[in-house]
């Protein structure tokens, strides 16, 4: 997905968007390997969250990049059409939440009191 969007934003080169699509995946796994490791302790380990943070900024980096010099491209490029202004950021709040949920739930804050 996060490929598709950089190609959409402008991110054309496949040097560019293979490691996108490495990076958001290792985030991904990252996250599955917290879920493994907390999964019957009693003190969180937040190494793979933090990993997974950073591997997953990169590629948000690249596109948001891409994004802006595809704005600013000058008057002979139009730019990117209207569509790509909100699908830029609708994933990055989405994956921004996610991250948040994970901290309430294994900080037991709020209605993630009783889980885990």
């Amino acid at each position: 997905m996060f490929a598709l969007i950089g190609m959409l934003i402008g991110v054309q080169d496949p040097g560019a968007i293979i490691p996108i699509s490495t990076l958001n995946a290792a985030a991904n796994l990252f996250g599955s390997m917290m879920e493994l490791q907390n999964q019957h302790t009693e003190k969180t380990n937040w190494t793979a969250p933090v990993h997974g943070c950073v591997a997953g900024f990169i590629p948000w980096a690249v596109i948001m990049l891409s994004f802006e010099s595809a704005v600013d491209s000058g008057s002979s490029n139009p730019g990117p059409p209207a569509f790509v202004y909100a699908i830029g950021p609708t994933p990055l709040d989405l994956c921004s939440l996610l991250a948040i949920n994970r901290v309430l739930q294994y900080k037991k804050i709020g209605q993630w009191e009783d889980s885990l």
